[in-house]
């Protein structure tokens, strides 16, 4: 969190009184009353809104008046640590702090820098405080508050955390893909940059950081940076890319990450992707075509999911993309915040920002929808039905090539019963045994074979009968759980 320009930082915060998230002090010895006022100031800040908070030294805090300081934090000690070091061990959840000095006609001014937390309250020692007033109270004396605070948190996600701070308006245009971003927006870029640059505030991929420059944020780093390698949070969710040669991977044939921002290198990367699941070409009605191994539609929505619902808490793993001879994977950090049985009639998002800006950019679907729409388009060409493997830290998609009715397994049969059955109570309809002949791609004389599968979901409890009183030849199905 380098500040680039201490004296604007200054400036602005003189403008500023006392409030939620500006303290003054002209001399502070006292370790406990730093560690409180920066629990104090961090919490406050996230309840008015703020994504820095300021603890001044040297500022006398009724008049702002430069007084200077004799506090220096390269020299205070507490015990035998630095009281940098001493604040990032007793502040929970760890904080980015900085503190930079001013010089001031002489006099020295040192800001303490504060990034609040964006996913519970913050302690100091044992106990979490709040500015009321001029005043650091303990959090736990006004419950309102800390309701409010601990709603306020968990709104605040990943998203809107600073990737990097403190950057020139040149360097803005140097690390995000901006004509990207008014291409997918599907509007002529403004005449002037100003004009650009207040576009990319309002889409908060950056923000002014009160120092003259910008923070990019989170947001703005993981769609359109150029290179996620310059951001340090987000280098290692690039999404890597591996072939195989056979159906595990110890042949392995190449690896690639693909290192521009999601929306910003989306388009490329499933050029890529089809590239390697291109089937050899045909000839259908004098037209030459390039069938690809599994649905364009159905690789789309999955890899987008995976990309906009993984947990970026998860530290050291980013999405992946594997392809097999008989298959293709697609993973995800974080475990899905949906059973897999409700995973296609619930819709909830890890990120909401992010999907929010995802949507409006056209990558992914309103609603969830796309999900849906990605295990018709397997029905429709008759694949073995696609496999979630769903554990505490990961989601992996394994999607087959086509197989025929006779050559899936029975888990395969019964799988794709179960999610024909949701598609079909999705779409406010049932299904039956000829729509599921029909999802297998089975003439009617394979009647007694599709009311196997059927009779064995029945069976393991996976789907009922939508009325009891239906005999079994013309009965129709709804999920267990409907």
């Amino acid at each position: 969190m380098a500040v680039r320009n201490p004296e604007a930082l200054l400036n602005e915060l003189l403008e500023h009184p006392e409030c939620e998230w500006v303290e003054y002090k002209h001399n502070c010895v006292n370790g406990d009353v730093i560690g409180r006022c920066v629990s104090a100031l961090a919490n406050s800040a996230v309840l008015a809104g703020q994504t820095k908070a300021y603890l001044v030294f040297g500022i006398e805090d009724e008049s702002r008046m430069v007084r200077g300081t004799d506090f220096h934090p390269d020299n205070k000690k507490i015990g035998n640590e630095s009281i940098r070091h001493w604040l990032v061990n007793r502040i929970c959840p760890r904080l980015n702090v900085e503190f930079c000095d001013v010089r001031v006609n002489g006099k020295t001014v040192w800001v303490l820098i504060i990034e609040p937390a964006y996913d519970h309250p913050v302690a100091f020692g044992d106990a979490r405080y709040i500015r009321i007033g001029p005043n650091n109270r303990k959090l736990q004396e006004f419950p309102e508050k800390e309701r409010a605070l601990w709603l306020a948190t968990g709104r605040r996600g990943f998203e809107d955390a600073a990737a990097e701070h403190s950057q020139s308006q040149s360097q803005v245009f140097e690390k995000l893909d901006i004509p990207g971003f008014f291409e997918l927006k599907g509007t002529p870029a403004p005449g002037n940059e100003e004009e650009i640059i207040g576009q990319i505030a309002a889409a908060e991929l950056i923000r002014e950081d009160g120092e003259g420059g910008y923070d990019i944020t989170n947001l703005g780093a993981v769609l359109f940076a150029n290179d996620m390698k310059q951001f340090p949070s987000v280098s290692r969710k690039a999404v890597r890319l591996i072939e195989y040669s056979g159906t595990s991977k110890i042949d392995m044939k190449r690896e690639k990450e693909h290192q521009k921002g999601y929306a910003a290198g989306f388009r490329d990367l499933l050029k890529e992707v089809e590239e390697k699941i291109a089937q050899p070409e045909e000839i259908r009605e004098g037209v030459r075509t390039t069938p690809l191994a599994y649905p364009r539609d159905a690789v789309r929505e999955i890899l987008v999911n995976a990309l906009i619902h993984q947990d970026f808490s998860i530290t050291g793993a980013g999405p992946m993309v594997e392809i097999y001879s008989d298959r293709m994977e697609i993973y995800s950090p974080g475990g899905s915040l949906i059973d897999e049985d409700r995973i296609i009639d619930d819709h909830r998002s890890r990120n909401e920002k992010l999907a929010e800006v995802a949507r409006n950019l056209g990558l992914c679907e309103e609603r969830g929808s796309g999900l849906d729409r990605a295990l018709g388009k397997v029905e429709e060409m008759c694949m073995a039905p696609p496999e979630f493997l769903m554990s505490q830290n990961s989601v992996r998609v394994i999607l087959f090539q086509v197989k025929e009715f006779r050559r899936m397994t029975k888990e395969e049969k019964a799988r794709a019963c179960f999610f024909h059955c949701v598609l079909r109570w999705v779409g406010n309809d049932y299904m039956n045994n000829r729509s599921l002949r029909d999802r297998f791609g089975l003439p009617e004389e394979k009647y007694q074979s599709v009311s196997a599968v059927i009779a064995d979901s029945v069976e393991k409890n996976r789907i009922k009968r939508a009325s009891p009183d239906q005999g079994r030849r013309y009965a129709s199905y709804i999920p267990y759980w409907a």
